[in-house]
């Protein structure tokens, strides 16, 4: 995975000012080591200073703690951002809260968004373009 981090911040290096759209898929285990979640916390360490670039994010099965990084360092704004999906097999726990994407109430382009475990469902969105909004398995306790 180091390799790949390496790959997708030369990548990134050179993408001037475009768009950019994201797709990783890890492969499910029911046990995650915790150097999977360290690999997968470098991977979205190393996109999301480009968040405000962001136009597609797809990711699926990462370790439900590699999300942790994303509190409070996900940018007030994503202007470019179009396509959410964050999806994981069945988990112990919600995959994650939804103060971690506080950033996508500013998405004014996001027109999908499709969240499939999400805990603390404080969710208070306004998206006035969003076409499709799934959430799944909400955690409301």
């Amino acid at each position: 995975m180091q390799s790949n981090i390496s790959l997708c911040s030369t990548w990134l290096e050179r993408s001037g000012a475009l768009p950019l759209s994201f797709q990783f898929y890890r492969p499910y285990t029911p046990h995650v080591p915790q150097e999977s979640v360290n690999r997968c916390q470098g991977l979205l360490k190393t996109i999301l200073p480009f968040a405000r670039r962001w136009r597609l994010l797809d990711l699926k099965e990462l370790p439900a703690s590699s999300y942790d990084i994303l509190h409070d360092l996900l940018p007030n704004s994503v202007p470019m951002l179009e396509i959410v999906s964050i999806s994981h097999s069945w988990q112990q726990q919600p995959l994650f809260t939804s103060t971690a994407w506080a950033g996508l109430r500013t998405a004014p382009k996001l027109r999908f968004l499709y969240f499939d475990s999400i805990g603390r469902a404080d969710i208070n969105y306004g998206w006035r373009g969003a076409a499709d909004i799934s959430l799944v398995a909400i955690d409301t306790r």
